[in-house]
């Protein structure tokens, strides 16, 4: 049987919910869809993450799925258009980290004061020390130390996706915290 035939023939049994189908066409393609991958996002978690995602997709949408050209084709062109996606979100957010960044350093460089009379970087600080401790880790690390999500990632053994979030998650406690004083900083 040709290799297009068992795909087609995986593909039919996908389509009508057949799990164990879908599990070998996972581990058929997995780790060359991951080696593709890894050649645009320079990442073996983030190509996992990616390939991981895609199939997730594949699934959810197997009843609905058309494939014109080979299975193999299909999945490669769905990996490289979300591991564009995950580069173009991840500039977009290191966009806005730089901007925060530099902003943060303003604060603390300039110490203006606040009507309360606190320096603006011990406001800065007390909403950083407020965040929930694994946040407050991470963050620190980040935007204190300079450590890429790489190196945060390999120094405390978790994922780059979860140091990713974690700083996510900072940024957004700490622009909710700071947020009465955002009008005073600006000005």
């Amino acid at each position: 049987m040709k290799e297009i035939d068992i795909d087609n023939t995986l593909i039919r049994q996908i389509q009508n919910g057949d799990k164990d189908a879908f599990r070998t066409l996972f581990m058929k393609y997995f780790a060359k869809l991951c080696a593709f991958v890894h050649t645009i996002v320079r990442s073996n978690e983030k190509a996992e993450d990616v390939v991981q995602k895609v199939f997730v997709k594949f699934w959810e949408k197997r009843k609905i799925i058309q494939i014109s050209q080979t299975v193999f084709g299909y999945l490669l062109s769905a990996c490289k258009n979300e591991s564009f996606n995950l580069m173009k979100t991840e500039k977009t957010r290191e966009r806005y980290e730089q901007i925060y960044v530099k902003n943060y350093k303003h604060i603390i460089e300039n110490e203006a004061k606040l009507n309360n009379d606190k320096p603006i970087s011990e406001i800065v600080n007390k909403a950083i020390e407020e965040l929930p401790e694994k946040c407050k880790n991470i963050f620190k690390l980040s935007k204190q130390e300079g450590l890429s999500y790489q190196e945060i990632a390999t120094y405390l053994s978790v994922s780059e996706k979860t140091v990713e979030n974690q700083i996510g998650i900072a940024l957004k406690k700490l622009r909710e915290s700071l947020k009465p004083h955002i009008a005073i900083i600006n000005e």
